[in-house]
């Protein structure tokens, strides 16, 4: 669950990892939005920035990029 302090707490990619530009040669990982997976609205889905940690919301015809997650 998102929330307006940037962070999702224990568990999820960037409060684990920090800024992910530090992996983009070996994962290949860039420090730029990235698509959550939960939606702001109808039409607006929430990104975070793999950089900062920042929450924002794009229009779903937007660009970001995605990564995979598993539950453990």
């Amino acid at each position: 669950h998102l929330n307006h302090s940037r962070s999702r707490g224990i568990g999820s990619l960037y409060s684990e990892w920090g800024d992910m530009g530090h992996y983009t040669t070996e994962a290949g990982f860039q420090s730029n939005m990235y698509w959550s997976s939960s939606p702001a609205n109808s039409s607006e889905q929430y990104v975070i920035s793999l950089a900062t940690g920042e929450q924002s919301v794009y229009e779903k015809l937007g660009f970001a990029h995605a990564t995979c997650y598993k539950n453990l």
